[in-house]
């Protein structure tokens, strides 16, 4: 392997390229954890196979590939937890609910399994082809972590993209606006 260019592409030619984690449920609903995380991305295929055919001709390389940047798990899931924290403070207000999450937002634990992860299949959003990103706001209804606020998260939707769940603390009062 070996670097064959520098290229300046203008960014309306660039390739739709988007890398992120799909995770198990965080453990605070069921106790474990049963499939590893693993890498998920979307690639413009067709975009980057006619760049590297480009960089090929331009250079006499017969082989020629597009690595695609790594997304670190830990701090893709550290953005989804300070993500869904501001979320349900800007929704319920600073003190509304015991935040789960300050340690990890904060760097002081890694223990992010356990409040971030993903439920596939559940997500309360019906598609729109124009929205890059959805959330919403709910509790857990039963288990280990009822009551427990929840924030759902899916970026790229159209794309099928993992649904998120961040679950972000427990209610301090009533946050139902009904009573």
């Amino acid at each position: 392997m070996r670097d064959l260019v520098t290229k300046s592409i203008p960014i309306a030619e660039l390739p739709v390229v988007f890398a992120l984690w799909q995770s198990p449920p965080p453990t605070i609903l069921q106790g474990r954890i049963n499939s590893p995380s693993k890498r998920w991305s979307f690639v413009e295929m067709d975009v980057v196979m006619r760049f590297c055919k480009e960089v090929g001709e331009e250079t006499g390389a017969t082989l020629v590939a597009m690595k695609v940047a790594d997304v670190n798990k830990n701090n893709y899931l550290r953005s989804l937890a300070k993500t869904a924290h501001a979320v349900a403070t800007a929704r319920y207000g600073v003190g509304s609910f015991e935040p789960y999450l300050k340690d990890i937002i904060l760097k002081r634990s890694d223990d992010l399994e356990r409040y971030v992860g993903d439920v596939p299949g559940q997500s309360p959003f019906e598609e729109h082809p124009a929205h890059t990103m959805q959330v919403s706001v709910g509790r857990v209804s039963d288990g280990p972590a009822a009551g427990s606020l929840v924030v759902r998260i899916q970026l790229y939707p159209s794309l099928k993209s993992p649904e998120h769940l961040i679950v972000v603390g427990k209610p301090t009062r009533n946050l139902d606006p009904d009573c």
